[in-house]
């Protein structure tokens, strides 16, 4: 810590990491980051929290892995990759960061893969009769083998990069994909937040097949937040409604927040707009932490 501060009658002191000067965070780009495992090579977008320049003793414990990283920050947005607008994630994060301090939730980085033009493949787990796919298990093997332990080497003090579970987020297909990695690789990949996802995949084969497989257990220490516009096209609404529903009926309530947006639609600028839920939900502010007292105070 910058600052241990006696906290007096209860014998312990407080561990501050002050910063000061900035309420924006960086977004860095692994470039051209190739695939043992046979996928196409790719970007990978990092956000980094304000206090990450300006404090460099600090270390980092709470990280995000979120798919279609080249749709999420307004630093590095693309002209061409949506119509309606992007996420403007970075904006969400650093306003709701510094709102005040210690914030309205806490620091956290962002891993953003970038998708490819096999993103439909990649973020699906089985062959749709129509559009083809089924190469998830190998993109979250992606994830897990070369991502991120490159995040981890190229930022040292992302400690939560070195060793899962980490939690993960995604829209549409990769609402599905984070929704299928974390009931069927909940060690790895927890708590999730599952987007306007596409459950309506394959004849609504997540319902059907993947949660009649056996879910990450405890259950409570592998909690889901899922959500939808009401104004999305009825196969999403109506296969979103279903997958709550079928939790629901096996027990999984507490472990299960939903929302549904009104008058959202199915694009980044719904997504980003109500972005907020997810990011709060998973990482709430964080007391300060604390350890046995010492006698000084110090810089």
């Amino acid at each position: 810590a910058n600052i241990e501060v006696d906290v007096g009658a209860q014998g312990e002191v407080a561990e501050v990491y002050p910063w000061f000067f900035t309420g924006k965070g960086t977004v860095k780009v692994l470039k051209d980051v190739k695939s043992p495992q046979g996928l196409a090579t790719r970007d990978v977008a990092v956000y980094l929290p304000p206090s990450f320049q300006e404090n460099t003793l600090k270390t980092y414990s709470n990280i995000l892995i979120a798919h279609d990283g080249n749709n999420l920050f307004d630093q590095i947005q693309c002209d061409t990759c949506c119509a309606n607008g992007c996420w403007a994630l970075d904006t969400t994060l650093d306003t709701y960061i510094a709102a005040s301090n210690p914030g309205l939730m806490s620091e956290v980085v962002v891993v953003g893969v970038y998708n490819t033009p096999d993103r439909m493949d990649e973020l699906t787990y089985s062959k749709d009769p129509k559009y083809g796919g089924g190469k998830l298990d190998t993109y979250l093997t992606f994830v897990e083998k070369t991502v991120m332990p490159l995040v981890a080497s190229e930022f040292p003090r992302v400690s939560a990069a070195s060793a899962g579970p980490w939690p993960m987020m995604g829209s549409s297909l990769g609402g599905l994909a984070t929704c299928y990695a974390g009931w069927t690789q909940g060690s790895t990949f927890s708590p999730v937040a599952c987007m306007s996802s596409s459950f309506w995949w394959d004849s609504q084969d997540f319902k059907g097949t993947i949660l009649a497989k056996p879910g990450p257990s405890p259950k409570q220490d592998h909690p889901f937040y899922i959500d939808w516009g009401s104004g999305e096209v009825s196969d999403q609404t109506d296969s979103n409604a279903a997958v709550i529903k079928q939790l629901q009926g096996m027990g999984w309530d507490q472990e299960v927040a939903y929302y549904v947006q009104p008058g959202g639609t199915h694009n980044e600028h719904s997504w980003g707009t109500r972005v907020n839920k997810p990011l709060q939900l998973l990482f709430p502010p964080a007391p300060v932490a604390t350890k046995a007292a010492k006698t000084s105070i110090f810089v």
